[in-house]
């Protein structure tokens, strides 16, 4: 009987022991062929300042500090090709880091329910004045919003603060 549970244990033990060595081969694995080169190549952007890079709930969350830049959506497509490039679909999540403070979220705040129509109606080029016309107001250093088939760019600075905001278009 002891011979029998002494093998139990050593079975249950060896495969405990397996499963913590593939475990962390996997890990090992992931940052040195997925995470090292992709963080590299984001890096690499310019406007990208620092790449931090987790899990949540099963889903790989990208977290791009960016600088300031003249161009948010060329920057964001070029964040964008580069994980897509790495990623399958679904499985990863970019989320741009940028320097706000609170009078541009009061501000983007005020704008934002303007965008949100522009999306529900279409009505672009009300969006477009009316977003025109609160930046000039709030005296900022610049502003641009571009729209595109699947998103809207949102882009405010003032001073040493700028706010990047990226509104995903729903499928037509």
């Amino acid at each position: 009987m002891q011979s029998v549970l002494k093998r139990v244990l050593t079975v249950i033990v060896a495969g405990g022991v397996t499963l913590a060595v593939l475990v962390a081969g996997s890990s090992a694995w992931s940052r040195f062929s997925l995470e090292k080169p992709l963080d590299q190549t984001l890096r690499a952007l310019p406007g990208v300042l620092q790449v931090d890079m987790r899990q949540q709930n099963g889903v790989n969350i990208i977290g791009v500090t960016v600088s300031e830049v003249p161009d948010l959506s060329k920057t964001y497509g070029d964040i964008e090709r580069a994980v897509s490039s790495r990623m399958a679909p679904g499985t990863y999540r970019v989320e741009l880091l940028d320097a706000r403070d609170a009078y541009l979220e009061d501000l983007y705040h005020t704008i934002h329910f303007d965008i949100a129509e522009a999306v529900a109606t279409g009505g672009f080029g009300q969006a477009a004045a009316r977003f025109e016309e609160t930046a000039r107001e709030a005296h900022l250093d610049r502003w641009k919003m571009w729209v595109t088939n699947d998103r809207i760019y949102v882009q405010l600075h003032r001073q040493d603060a700028y706010l990047y905001q990226i509104i995903e278009r729903p499928a037509v």
